[in-house]
């Protein structure tokens, strides 16, 4: 037996298939999700290559990187801290690297300073936020921390984001830390009085004033492209079977989806913006930490409309066939909503589109899943002050 394969378009043996593809990636909040974003009509090979070099190189980009950072501050718990994505300022170039190594400069929620020191990667990674993501489970780097707060609930928001981020590294702190139990601390590596590089390291940031830092980071232009017809992609064979891949739009979208070259992948037009680079909120959708995932019809076809939580817009055009227009009609009407945060691990949907739009207003009927997902959004007066500075160790 065979079948297409919903990304590549080619007709393979069913040996072939069997992992499940999350159309939506995992690293956006899908690992618990609505059918609808999961398939196993994607063949093992794309499954593999669409998560490094597609999933991954959007998921990675700096402004979706930033974005995630953002919505995870947004639905921190006062009374229960956890872990929150770093924000990513770039590469540090004043940082005294050995040769051949990158310094890569984060910041905690609270202004903690993390120096990721890793070997640096060909340029194929350049515009991917810390680098090749296969290589940090197994390159030796290391990480240096300078705490900004000694607030016992900041401190345990920063162990938690140091154990999520950082598992394969070696963890430097050099700050003294109070309110913290010896686990916490345990965390935190020895520093190592033989290793020059550490040595020359360390003083540096020691030394180090709070004034501006020169670093650089790199935007692929087009990061967004092969990430929405991926999506697209997917979505349509869900919604509309295996006719979905006869369609010339799909063909095209597929053709983009695997043109690793930019200029090539204009030979074949889209339908939509793939990524907004400035803030256009959609009206009263305002869900600081979460992606809305808004699949609709019109006469121009269904799309797919993803407001980010920084307020860009992502958009495509899945498709404009006459009978996947009155399929999706007769299922969903005027359209289907998702709401995906990632910081919550939590994927609610589907919401009709028009009691998601009636939500929205003032007066208008509650849906108590929404109203319960808002109500964990906070503002930085509802959280404990950061203030209590921190003390660096100067040795």
């Amino acid at each position: 037996m065979s079948k297409k394969c919903s990304y590549c378009l080619r007709e393979k043996e069913d040996k072939e298939f069997g992992s499940v593809e999350h159309i939506w990636p995992q690293a956006l909040g899908n690992k618990i999700s609505h059918s609808i974003f999961l398939t196993k009509d994607v063949c093992n090979r794309c499954n593999s290559l669409a998560g490094m070099h597609v999933d991954a190189r959007f998921v990675k980009n700096w402004f979706v990187s930033n974005d995630l950072a953002s919505a995870s501050n947004a639905v921190l718990d006062p009374s229960n801290p956890s872990a929150a994505q770093f924000a990513y300022f770039g590469k540090d170039e004043d940082f005294p690297c050995p040769e051949g190594w990158a310094c890569e400069h984060l910041c905690g929620a609270a202004g903690e300073h993390i120096y990721y020191v890793r070997p640096d990667d060909d340029d194929a990674w350049w515009s991917y936020v810390c680098g090749n993501p296969k290589r940090q489970v197994r390159r030796k780097a290391r990480v240096y921390c300078v705490l900004t707060s000694q607030s016992e609930f900041w401190f345990h928001v920063f162990y938690h984001s140091i154990q999520e981020a950082f598992k394969h590294e070696s963890v430097y702190c050099l700050t003294t830390i109070t309110n913290s139990d010896d686990e916490e601390v345990g965390l935190f590596q020895p520093i190592p009085e033989d290793d020059p590089d550490i040595k020359r390291e360390t003083e540096f940031i020691n030394q180090r004033s709070d004034e501006k830092r020169k670093v650089n980071f790199s935007i692929g232009v087009n990061f967004a492209d092969r990430f929405m017809c991926k999506v697209a992609l997917g979505l349509g064979r869900n919604l509309f079977g295996e006719k979905f891949l006869d369609r010339p739009l799909t063909e095209i979208m597929s053709h983009r989806l695997w043109e690793r070259d930019a200029e090539e992948r204009a030979m074949y037009p889209i339908y939509g913006n793939p990524f907004s680079w400035e803030s256009n909120e959609l009206p009263a959708m305002d869900f600081k930490a979460s992606y809305i995932l808004i699949l609709n019809s019109g006469s121009a076809g269904i799309g797919l409309t993803v407001q980010h939580p920084s307020k860009r817009i992502s958009a495509i055009k899945i498709s404009e066939h006459p009978e996947d227009l009155a399929a999706f009609y007769a299922q969903y009407q005027m359209g289907v909503v998702f709401v995906v945060t990632p910081a919550l691990r939590s994927f609610i949907g589907p919401f009709d589109f028009m009691n998601f739009i009636a939500h929205l207003t003032p007066s208008g009927p509650k849906i108590s899943e929404l109203e319960e997902l808002q109500s964990r959004v906070r503002t930085v007066d509802e959280l404990p002050s950061r203030e209590n500075s921190a003390t660096r160790d100067r040795d």
